[in-house]
């Protein structure tokens, strides 16, 4: 009879004996493989998140006013007019070539009259209500808001940050001249929907020198809605509010479409507002930027530079702290569970001194004892593999969301309304600052994909079987200096 039958004959004889060897192993199986496999998955969607989000830096031209060499006075209408360095397509082509920008987001922003749009009501709105002599053209601010040009709306800061969320239809790039995104709100106020069409257009404004302030400076244009995004952060409709900054009453286009909003201004070259680029590495990000300043693509003394990873670090938070617990969690049940393994399986084996030294006397080898003893656990452990690899996968997914949830902060969505209490205690300047400065939600995710796989428990199972390895040889080590008839004297 070799190892293996006689460690099948001794499990059969001794199931109760063998049942809190069984429980202890498949308490430590479950625990660490669910363990292993939510801290994957953690770590993947960290990657991911990383890939997607990342982290990034903004380029925007500082206009100094006490700066004359870059200031000129337009014959026209007798304005000043920026003649200085600025964000175009120059800028941005030496920027992307720069090795570790991934892609960038160009952003431009006019204002344009909403021929047969209605908007949520604002300041304009307000003070044409109440304001006896009205500037003439003065309802025309209360269907003008801004159009915000994107390279991808996809990335503008609105949708990465989740202030904005693109509930229906598709994000616009450059090829989707005349499409728009429009506010689930806004659409629903003037019954719109995906693939509807509706007409703004360019025309002198209020305090023009021309006698007509409706007056069109080039053909309307027929803007079709491409998708409708829902306002999670933003600006509430409110009296002391400007329709142009009401989040609902914001309209996403694409940079075709301000350039040709230029074009039809006698702008020969686009300045976009800012730039975004962004980085294959966050960890990259100071290394990308001190490189763009050290080929002096850009002069600071013209332009900022804002480094932002700021979302990449808030998103990741949870799942860093997560993965710390896990690893702490899972340590702690592996090496509690291996000192108790090691501590019954030495007594387990010294308990069979006795039967030890007989079977030494029969002339089987203590080579052929250590096998039958490691075959009789691995029996047992076979058992709670399987049993242990079914239990996790049908509980893994609930146990990891579950503390997810418990260590991501809730995010609740907030419309900020200015009122007048506001406007009254805060100087103008602030006021503006504090609109525009309204806390974006983060991108932590709300639910992980983990899968209990079998590399994993490939892995799990190659580790406890070490454990039982080195526990049972160990004790058996001890038996080997010693001759069968000294066994059984002494013991």
């Amino acid at each position: 009879m070799n190892s293996f039958q006689r460690a099948v004959l001794y499990n059969i004889r001794k199931i109760r004996k063998n049942l809190i060897f069984f429980c202890i192993l498949l308490f430590m199986t479950i625990t660490v493989l669910i363990g292993l496999s939510i801290y994957l998955a953690t770590n993947h969607e960290i990657e991911t998140l990383r890939e997607t989000i990342g982290g990034s830096f903004k380029i925007e031209a500082v206009y100094n006013k006490e700066d004359p060499s870059v200031w000129e006075i337009r014959q026209e209408d007798g304005t000043m007019q920026y003649t200085g360095p600025q964000v175009d397509d120059e800028l941005i082509e030496k920027v992307t070539k720069i090795e570790g920008i991934k892609f960038y987001n160009a952003v431009f922003t006019w204002e344009l009259y909403t021929d047969d749009l209605e908007l949520f009501h604002g300041l304009f709105t307000y003070v044409n209500q109440i304001e006896e002599e009205k500037e003439r053209g003065a309802e025309m601010l209360e269907k003008t808001t801004s159009f915000i040009g994107n390279t991808n709306t996809e990335n503008s800061s609105y949708f990465r940050n989740g202030s904005f969320d693109l509930v229906e239809g598709t994000h616009i790039r450059e090829g989707d001249l005349y499409k728009v995104l429009i506010s689930k709100n806004l659409a629903e106020y003037n019954n719109l929907k995906i693939g509807d069409a509706f007409t703004v257009s360019l025309r002198e404004s209020t305090g023009s020198k021309e006698d007509n302030p409706y007056k069109l400076k080039c053909p309307p244009f027929d803007m079709e809605i491409a998708g409708i995004f829902e306002v999670k952060s933003g600006i509430a409709e409110s009296e002391m509010v400007p329709e142009t900054s009401i989040s609902d009453n914001l309209i996403f286009t694409t940079i075709d479409f301000s350039k040709k909003v230029l074009f039809y201004l006698n702008e020969k070259k686009c300045p976009y507002d800012n730039c975004t680029f962004f980085v294959k590495d966050p960890k990259e990000l100071i290394t990308v930027i001190d490189e763009v300043k050290l080929k002096n693509i850009v002069k600071m003394n013209y332009f900022t530079i804002q480094e932002d990873d700021s979302m990449y670090k808030e998103s990741v938070a949870p799942l860093k702290v997560m993965k710390t617990l896990l690893a702490i969690f899972v340590g702690i049940i592996m090496g509690a569970c291996s000192l108790l393994l090691f501590i019954i399986l030495n007594i387990r084996v010294k308990g069979r001194t006795r039967e030890t030294g007989i079977m030494l006397s029969l002339g089987i080898s203590f080579k052929s004892i250590t096998y039958q003893y490691i075959f009789e656990c691995i029996i047992i452990a076979l058992f709670a593999f399987l049993l242990s690899f079914a239990v996790s996968k049908g509980i893994a997914s609930q146990i990891g969301n579950y503390v997810l949830e418990k260590v991501t902060p809730k995010q609740e969505d907030t419309l900020k309304k200015i009122t007048k209490e506001d406007a009254i205690h805060n100087q103008a300047q602030e006021l503006t600052e504090d609109m525009l400065n309204v806390k974006a939600s983060v991108k932590t995710p709300d639910y992980l994909l983990i899968k209990v796989g079998v590399g994993e428990f490939l892995i799990v199972i190659l580790v406890e079987i070490i454990i039982i390895c080195l526990s049972v040889s160990w004790e058996i080590l001890k038996l080997f200096r010693k001759n069968p008839k000294e066994i059984l004297l002494y013991y």
